[in-house]
């Protein structure tokens, strides 16, 4: 008998963006290790939502950005200035968009008119470090303003956190320490 070739995929691999054939968190963590000061690393995460803390510790306290490319137009980016843990923990930064968890008449007080867009994020806790959403929104709002509110769920309302231009291109940035 010929042995049968597994039908089981192979698991998904973050990898470098523009750098053939590095893939995996081993690479990555050696890209980053000799990152100079001004680096951004491009990462496509491929499916990947889960990023360990010994990737983000190795960055810590340097102008090293790690930018995590979760598809569907989500990327999180990390500087290592940025890190305010003694270690990272892994973080999960998978991101829904359009699940709504807040009541309606919560979001039509808060938003009146104005468009909204409800995300949930994995992440429940302190980052240990900022970390910057990049979301496209619609580009006919360029150069107004995207505000992200929390939705305090004991409470029944929203709390403002922070806010973002709308660049012409309908990326919006936004700053998130932790999630909940």
């Amino acid at each position: 008998a010929l042995p049968q070739a597994s039908t089981t995929p192979a698991p998904a691999l973050p990898s470098i963006v523009g750098k053939s054939g590095k893939q995996g968190w081993a690479a990555i963590r050696d890209e980053a290790a000799d990152a100079s000061d001004g680096k951004r690393i491009n990462i496509n995460m491929n499916g990947v939502s889960v990023v360990p803390g010994n990737i983000l510790d190795i960055v810590k306290g340097q102008d090293v950005t790690l930018s995590f490319d979760m598809g569907d137009g989500i990327v999180w980016s990390v500087n290592g200035q940025s890190m305010t843990a003694d270690h990272a923990d892994d973080v999960d930064f998978s991101v829904q968009i359009g699940e709504p968890a807040i009541p309606q008449d919560i979001v039509d007080h808060v938003a009146g008119d104005c468009q909204s867009i409800p995300l949930s994020l994995a992440h429940n806790g302190d980052f240990g470090c900022s970390a910057v959403l990049m979301i496209h929104v619609d580009s006919t709002h360029a150069g107004l303003y995207a505000n992200l509110f929390y939705y305090d769920e004991s409470a029944g309302e929203l709390e403002y956190v922070t806010a973002g231009q709308i660049k012409e291109d309908g990326l919006v940035e936004l700053v998130f320490t932790h999630a909940s």
